[in-house]
């Protein structure tokens, strides 16, 4: 169910002209909104996306880590850099920053 429903949006994010602040808003509220919905499921999606799926997520990290402070959720984005190297330097940011909402 997670997944269908971010496919979507993830391409609609894709779509989006850099500088449609408020499509993108849009977007990344929706997101949120579904991500944030049950912890497990959030997990799960994050270890069987791809790496694609994974990076556009990851503009949304530091939400759903203030939403859910859960040091298990911020070790699965960890551990999910980890699976994809080719992007990790570009995610690193968002994980970082995720860790840090946790910890407020």
């Amino acid at each position: 169910m997670i997944e269908s429903q971010m496919e979507m949006l993830i391409s609609q994010r894709k779509s989006l002209d850099p500088d449609d602040d408020r499509g993108t808003t849009a977007v990344w509220t929706k997101e949120i909104a579904l991500l944030n919905m049950d912890l497990r499921e959030t997990v799960n999606y994050l270890d069987h996306c791809s790496q694609e799926e994974f990076f556009w997520t990851s503009e949304v990290f530091e939400d759903i880590s203030q939403h859910f402070q859960s040091k298990a959720l911020v070790e699965c984005m960890k551990r999910n850099q980890k699976r994809f190297p080719s992007i990790s330097d570009d995610v690193d940011s968002s994980i970082y920053y995720a860790e840090q909402a946790v910890s407020e």
